[in-house]
Formats: structure tokens, C-alpha cells, sequence
């Protein structure tokens, strides 16, 4: 199961997490992605690159409440952090460049991964749960 940047528009994620982590099977694996605690307070606002950027957020949530949930709902945390794809952080300038002549626009969202924009759990359903 997949959720990528889905939370953070609800009141309750991780009542949320907790359902839906229902829903995989033994073995099976689950993605969460979304706004880290400390995008709330990042210096630069306007540019994507800070949580009240988007209009539609309401709140974000710590990473260790989402870890908690998915280890009582009979998770193994493979992975707990922030979203560093080494890739995306090498080309992030080019990346800038790009959707900004897109759009006509300075934005910087293709600088998450350089920022610590995201959280990131990845986890595997435990077979015995």
C-alpha cells in the first residue's frame, strides 16, 4: 500500500494509518510519505517549500506517532526517516530550473529531499500478526 503525501489533509492520520494498515496482508509492505514536523516552521514560505504552502494542509504529524502505529498494527519498520533520494538530490538544481520555466515561477519543491521536507516510513506487515 501507497500513501504519498495523504495525511496531512486529514485531522486524525494516524487514526487513519491504523485503518488502512488493516487492509495489507501478512507479508505485504506498506509506503508513507508526507510533510515533516519541521517543513511547519521552514523560513521560506511562497515557494513550496514550507507546510502552509498548500492550503489544503492541516496539520502534519511526528514520525514516531505514524512508527508507533504501525508497529502495534503488527509492523517491522524497515525504514524511518526523512525522504533522501540521492538521485533527485544530485539533479535538484536542474529539477528547480525545469518546473520553474514551466510554470513561470520560482518553486522549489523539487528541493524536498536536499530540505527534509518529507517523512518517509516504509514497513513490512509481520507474518505472525
Amino acid at each position: 500500500m501507497i500513501s504519498s503525501h495523504t495525511i496531512e489533509h486529514l485531522e486524525d492520520g494516524p487514526r487513519t494509518v491504523a485503518q488502512i494498515s488493516t487492509k495489507v496482508r501478512p507479508g505485504g509492505r506498506i509506503y508513507l510519505e508526507w510533510p515533516s514536523v519541521e517543513s511547519e516552521t521552514f523560513p521560506i514560505k511562497g515557494l513550496g517549500l514550507n507546510f502552509y504552502d498548500d492550503g489544503t494542509h492541516i496539520r502534519t504529524f511526528a514520525r514516531e506517532d505514524i512508527t508507533a502505529v504501525l508497529t502495534e498494527a503488527g509492523f517491522d519498520i524497515e525504514y524511518s526517516g526523512f525522504r533522501r533520494m540521492w538521485l533527485r538530490m544530485l539533479i535538484a538544481p536542474l529539477l528547480v530550473i525545469r518546473r520553474s520555466l514551466k510554470l513561470r515561477r520560482l518553486v522549489l519543491y523539487d528541493a524536498w529531499d536536499l530540505t527534509g521536507f518529507c517523512y518517509v516510513i516504509r514497513a513490512v506487515r509481520r507474518t505472525d500478526a
